[in-house]
């Protein structure tokens, strides 16, 4: 949803776009919300034994393996999840981004996860970006927390479960 306007944008210009990212799950929760948000434009979900056959979509969300079926196709491509495997460790999957692209194409990539250089290379402004401090949707990140369970293995054998779960269990159930 934090995309939208810029795609709304390109669309209107006649422009393709494409969002790609290397899991087949994410272009699964994508495609339903991409429809949604522009019921009038066709949108493709293409991903390896996709029924979806429209290559020619306007707004195409796609994993990075069904982008070696294009060539120089797209506007504005969105890569999400570029430090995921196997995107991150596949220079034929980086080949099959460039190769999609026009040539003055824009080019967004997005990652939650930054690696230690593109942060120092942002920092020191020999690498573009910006950084988005929270989600579209204004909830802050989870963040995971450490609970001491005791001899969990020997409650469990004993058909127990550790008091700090049960309470914790609790506490969160009671809350949905």
């Amino acid at each position: 949803e934090m995309l939208f306007y810029g795609i709304e944008e390109a669309l209107q210009k006649g422009e393709r776009v494409c969002i790609a990212t290397p899991r087949t799950d994410v272009v699964l929760e994508l495609a339903p919300r991409l429809k949604e948000g522009f019921p009038s434009i066709t949108v493709a979900a293409l991903y390896g034994g996709s029924v979806d056959h429209k290559k020619d979509a306007a707004l195409v969300v796609a994993t990075t393996h069904q982008l070696l079926r294009y060539y120089r196709a797209f506007h504005v491509m969105i890569v999400d999840e570029i430090d995921a495997f196997p995107y991150h460790a596949d220079q034929m999957l980086q080949y099959a981004v460039q190769q999609a692209m026009k040539e003055k194409a824009a080019r967004i990539y997005l990652t939650a996860t930054p690696d230690e250089k593109w942060k120092r290379n942002f920092r020191k402004g020999k690498q573009k970006g910006v950084i988005v401090s929270g989600r579209y949707h204004r909830h802050p990140l989870p963040v995971p927390l450490f609970s001491w369970c005791g001899n969990w293995k020997k409650s469990l054998h004993h058909k127990k479960i550790p008091r700090v779960l049960l309470q914790w269990l609790k506490m969160n159930l009671n809350h949905e």
